[in-house]
């Protein structure tokens, strides 16, 4: 089950909507997730060693681990953005899944035509059979 999971991850790497900040939501909240850390990170940088005569570039130049840093909000919006688009492929066969079981439920298998369940829930929503 496990092995199942991460493939359906490593699949949706090659998607391309997993880098889609438009049309996939969870990009944009890993972005935001992720982002914290550079910012935490530069901030603790500025109040422990003194902000006068300090600016966001200078401190860039003196520590460049805080480049590494702003790498991360991105890793975290890539990561996230697979974990989306595998939901929605994991959604959209249970969809079509559902669609076939509910077709087959309504369908006669020997003579292909519709059977009472089909006529009462077709009766039931136009009010017709309650």
């Amino acid at each position: 089950m496990k092995s199942a999971a991460i493939g359906n991850i490593l699949r949706a790497y090659r998607c391309p909507y997993t880098y889609d900040p438009i049309h996939n939501p969870h990009v944009v909240f890993g972005f935001l997730w992720g982002l914290p850390i550079p910012v935490f990170s530069l901030l603790l940088d500025l109040w422990f060693l003194g902000s006068e005569g300090r600016t966001v570039s200078s401190v860039f130049r003196e520590h460049p681990i805080h480049l590494v840093f702003l790498v991360h909000p991105l890793l975290f919006a890539v990561f996230f953005g697979a974990l989306g688009t595998a939901r929605r492929d994991a959604q959209r066969r249970r969809d079509r899944q559902l669609e076939t079981l509910q077709e087959l439920a309504m369908t006669d298998p020997l003579t292909e035509l519709n059977n009472r369940r089909y006529l009462m829930e077709e009766f039931s929503h136009k009010g017709l059979f309650t």
